[in-house]
């Protein structure tokens, strides 16, 4: 009876970290704060030929923490979401901070789960700027990755693009995060169990 109990419990649990409404990040290291981009991964380039430096880390400029992303030239940095698509009705946020010293423009991409993309092209600040389009999403696809691309048209200094504190905000966590709550409750059920002996 205390076995069974202690399994509805941990169910109980489980379901209600899922319905609370609790926020998740869809983003794995959306600031940087490893001191590398994994794993976001250099997508595209256009247009530049090699030119300019590539996505990484750099610890220079953030908006929050010691770390950021920034490129030079018009290229791509992505992140396809660990746990697969979400639901565009589950996503409540996506948005990311950007800082471009030169004030040139810059792009926001949505990748779904049908092959489908979108990009806004945005003009950037050389101060911190959070620029949200949660109302750019699809209304019934999938989202299964973000991007943002750099610049290329000026000098150098005009080609860089910082980013920090990506966002794609989840009210119901992705399948991966499920999965961890669920071995946790399995592992607490177990516990009880080897307790109770």
């Amino acid at each position: 009876m205390r076995h069974t109990i202690s399994v509805c419990l941990a169910t109980s649990a489980l379901m209600a970290v899922a319905a609370t409404g609790n926020a998740f990040n869809l983003l794995s290291n959306p600031g940087f704060e490893t001191g590398s981009i994994s794993p976001w991964f250099q997508a595209r380039e256009w247009g530049t030929n090699g030119i300019g430096q590539i996505w990484h880390a750099t610890n220079t400029d953030s908006n929050t923490g010691s770390w950021s992303g920034k490129v030079e030239s018009n290229k791509e940095i992505r992140q396809n979401f660990l746990g697969g698509p979400v639901s565009t009705a589950l996503i409540t946020a996506v948005s990311v901070w950007v800082k471009v010293p030169e004030i040139s423009s810059f792009g926001i991409w949505l990748y779904y789960s049908d092959a489908t993309e979108e990009m806004s092209i945005h003009t950037g600040s050389n101060a911190w700027v959070q620029y949200n389009v949660t109302a750019n999403l699809d209304v019934g696809k999938s989202l299964s990755g973000f991007g943002v691309n750099g610049y290329s048209g000026g000098g150098p200094a005009a080609d860089i693009v910082f980013a920090d504190d990506g966002l794609v905000e989840s009210a119901v966590p992705e399948p991966a995060t499920l999965a961890a709550l669920g071995i946790g409750a399995v592992a607490f059920v177990r516990r009880r169990r080897s307790l109770s002996k």
